[in-house]
Formats: C-alpha cells, sequence, structure tokens
C-alpha cells in the first residue's frame, strides 16, 4: 500500500471521526479494516466466495460462548485475513424494517425485531457489521460487481420492498489493495 493512500485514507477517517489504531489498515474511503482473522473455534458464516476471495460472517454465537462478532474477508491468493471495521456511506441506499401493515399487504410474516437504518444518513462511515438495539445485522446476499468495480453488500433483501433493503458498496481495488497489504 502507498504511503500517499495510507494519508488519504487516514486523513478521510479522522474527518469522519473514525480513529485509526496501530493495527488498523487505512484505505480509501469506501471501506476501514483490520488486520485479522475469526479465532480459533469461532463459527463463521460464509456469505460470498469466489476464486479470489471468501466473506464470512461470525456472530455472537451460542449461549455461553465466546466469538467476537465481525465481518472478515480472505484473499485466496495474499492468503491473508482482514476484517471490515467501518464502511462509507457514499451512494448508500438505506432502509427500515416493515410496518405490520406492509407486511400483511405484501403477504409476508413480519420481521421479529425492528430496524430503522435511516437514521444513519449523513453520516461518513457506519461501524461493521450493522447494529441496532444490540442486534447485529449482516448482509443476507453480498455480490461483486465487476461492471462497477465494487462489492454489493445488501440487508433486508429478501422482503421485496424498495424502502427496506438497505445497500451498502465497498469497491473492489480497495479491498484488493487491503488484502495484498495485509
Amino acid at each position: 500500500m502507498r504511503w500517499e493512500t495510507m494519508l488519504i485514507g487516514a486523513a478521510c477517517a479522522w474527518l469522519a471521526g473514525c480513529r485509526a489504531t496501530p493495527t488498523e489498515v487505512v484505505s480509501d474511503p469506501s471501506v476501514i479494516a483490520t488486520v485479522n482473522s475469526p479465532a480459533a473455534g469461532d463459527r463463521a458464516r460464509a456469505l460470498y466466495e469466489d476464486d479470489e476471495m471468501r466473506i464470512v460472517a461470525v456472530d455472537y454465537g451460542p449461549r455461553g460462548s465466546h466469538q467476537s462478532p465481525g465481518f472478515y474477508v480472505f484473499g485466496k491468493h495474499s492468503q491473508k485475513w482482514i476484517r471490515i471495521e467501518r464502511v462509507a456511506l457514499v451512494n448508500a441506499v438505506l432502509g427500515r424494517s416493515p410496518t405490520l401493515e406492509e407486511c400483511r399487504a405484501a403477504g409476508e410474516q413480519p420481521p421479529s425485531i425492528g430496524w430503522n437504518f435511516r437514521s444513519l444518513e449523513g453520516q461518513a462511515y457506519v461501524e461493521f457489521p450493522l447494529t441496532q438495539n444490540g442486534v447485529l445485522f449482516f448482509p443476507d446476499k453480498v455480490e461483486k460487481d465487476q461492471e462497477q468495480g465494487r462489492m454489493v453488500l445488501r440487508f433486508g433483501s429478501r422482503w421485496r420492498m424498495a424502502h427496506v433493503e438497505t445497500v451498502l458498496f465497498i469497491q473492489l481495488d480497495e479491498l484488493r489493495r487491503l488484502l495484498a497489504a495485509g
């Protein structure tokens, strides 16, 4: 990673109120990550995999376990892990949970918990994974958009209601740089 990229990333993070620690790899504005891997014994759930990378989620785990929640990316070429700590909200679509009436009209069961990520509007970055009221939210769909050069992280896409879905983006070139530097 070039020093200019680290300096620009650190400046963007500082302006956004993010504090970089010595173990943090700071990149351009779409993502801030640490060099970190799931702990031995963590139950990682695969969210995406191709010939370049593997993306996994680690939640709190079963009661009594000591998992460290996180969103991890493994670079298959570099054989290195990074943990996504923050994602920029540039071009993000921020959704909310559907109301009971909206669920009835769509023939859907209401969610067991509610969320409203619209309150994040105006922030430069969001802590990752998303949290609200102590609940972790991981993307239910992760896609690689080669044409736009980015990873697309979709939350609430199963509801098939436009106002419900939250969509975040991570630039592929930044992710690749982080994996190479990790």
